[in-house]
């Protein structure tokens, strides 16, 4: 998931334990602020290499074991990687050279479920 609200590119554990090549984890716990105020624990930091098509891309994520999706990647791999998030187009790209990987965004669907109040 990218997420421009993040500062930091953070990784699951699990999600790290599911790489065929794992990344060396330099242990060392720090404890993040969230948007909302919340605390993120992280265990360490990776350093990843993620594929855009043809394109490879990197940065020092840090490691959470409470994480509520296997990835995000924040503002440090957008900016770093110079990628371009097109609103309008719904897409991400990023140029190499003259080549230009352009990958659209996903869209998830969630159940829809009633939430009633309760009165007592």
């Amino acid at each position: 998931m990218i997420d421009t609200g993040s500062a930091k590119s953070i990784i699951h554990i699990n999600t790290l334990y599911k790489l065929i090549h794992r990344p060396y984890i330099n242990y060392q716990n720090r404890l993040h602020s969230t948007a909302n105020n919340g605390e993120l624990r992280t265990i360490g930091s990776v350093n990843l290499r993620i594929r855009l098509k043809n394109i490879l891309t990197f940065i020092l994520a840090e490691v959470a074991i409470d994480l509520c999706t296997g990835l995000v990647l924040g503002n440090d791999w957008i900016s770093k990687n110079e990628i371009d998030i097109i609103t309008t187009q719904k897409c991400i790209r990023k140029r190499r050279g003259s080549y230009v990987a352009t990958i659209p965004f996903s869209n998830y669907y969630q159940e829809a479920y009633p939430v009633y109040p309760i009165y007592s």
